[in-house]
């Protein structure tokens, strides 16, 4: 099923005006054997054996600040889940945002996904920030289309909207979200030539405005 990208990049993110949108093209399905392995060092942890709670909560490390760099830093210095369960995280946060059609269904995918972070929270943890290093590496290598550069841009999004929000929520932090605006921005200036900007919430978050 064909989706507008111009229509997906107006819901995800909830938290941005653009000021200046590219011409509207029409999207497929991204191919999943393109999909690139997940990031595995030396040191794997299995998931289920790893402490939950609040004392992990407060030892997640973050990149120390919003860029491609940094996150590449984060994941290539700290040990990181087997990539059976990096796989898995990947595969179900495409199959979510292709079901979420609408800001509703958005809201309902990430309700179901809350309960999923709450009982592994480490591996969402990281599934967040390799799949935004795969995003950052995709965009990096360019391509012939626009189109298609586009496409993966705001699939990612989408698809790192609905886990940011789940971590927020199970974290009781704005860490993943405000990181996630911040990288939005700098990526469709540098890749897009698109001005954004924040304007105030919408159902939970913050709203998009032309």
């Amino acid at each position: 099923m064909k989706k507008s990208l111009c229509t997906v990049a107006l819901l995800l993110l909830a938290g941005i005006s653009i000021t200046t949108l590219p011409a509207c093209v029409t999207s497929k399905d991204r191919n999943d054997d393109e999909q690139e392995e997940p990031t595995n060092q030396a040191q794997d942890l299995r998931s289920e054996d790893l402490e939950q709670g609040s004392e992990v909560k407060e030892k997640l490390p973050h990149p120390k600040e919003p860029t491609a760099w940094a996150t590449k830093n984060l994941i290539i210095t700290t040990p990181q889940p087997a990539p059976d369960y990096i796989y898995s995280c990947f595969n179900m946060m495409t199959a979510l945002a292709k079901e979420a059609g609408n800001p509703g269904d958005l809201l309902k995918g990430e309700a179901a996904l809350q309960e999923k972070v709450q009982a592994d929270l480490r591996t969402y943890h990281f599934c967040f920030y390799q799949m935004m290093l795969r995003l950052d590496d995709n965009l990096a290598k360019g391509g012939p289309l626009m189109s298609s550069m586009a496409q993966t841009f705001f699939q990612t999004m989408k698809e790192l909207w609905l886990l940011a929000r789940a971590l927020d929520k199970t974290t009781s932090t704005p860490v993943y979200f405000t990181y996630l605006k911040k990288r939005y921005i700098e990526l469709s200036k540098t890749y897009f030539g698109r001005d954004v900007i924040e304007v105030g919430p919408i159902f939970g978050g913050s709203k998009i405005a032309p």
